[in-house]
């Protein structure tokens, strides 16, 4: 792997060999965490409750779709919290959760800067502004409909 090219194996180098394997896989995987361990001779299970300790690395695959709806205080005030009540009914999980077909996660996040357009929805990098429970639903919808056509063109 390109990566352990570019860092001597040092402990001080866990962070940014961490940051640069999920840049490269979307996550953290387990193999790849046994090898970073020996290449920097430190037990996996440091490795492990480092990554823990900081919220952006994560060591399950990205869901496809990543829904973001803002929970700041603007948002809030327009109806954003109507909107993740409704949307974890309709995926049947909660904020910080991904469906068991690992197609759709939901995250309720901080303002990312939008507040006159809110409530705030983002679909990966689609940013959706002044969204509403119906709109959504109906985004979220297609996005389950054209997954399971390309599921059953590839059958």
């Amino acid at each position: 792997m390109d990566i352990f090219n570019k860092y001597q194996p040092k402990r001080e180098y866990l962070i940014p060999i961490l940051e640069d394997t999920q840049k490269i896989y979307g996550y953290l995987p387990e193999d790849i965490l046994v090898f970073i361990a020996d290449f920097l001779n430190i037990p996996l299970n440091s490795i492990l409750n480092t990554i823990k300790f900081y919220s952006n690395f994560r060591l399950i695959p990205p869901a496809r779709y990543q829904i973001k709806i803002c929970i700041g205080e603007t948002c809030q005030r327009n109806g954003a919290l109507d909107i993740l009540e409704a949307i974890s009914k309709q995926l049947n999980i909660g904020a910080g959760e991904t469906t068991k077909s690992g197609l759709i996660s939901l995250e309720a996040v901080p303002c990312p800067g939008s507040c006159t357009d809110g409530p705030v929805v983002t679909i990966n990098d689609k940013i959706y502004k002044k969204m509403q429970v119906e709109k959504l639903s109906k985004v979220i919808g297609e996005l389950l409909k054209e997954s399971s056509s390309e599921v059953q063109k590839s059958t």
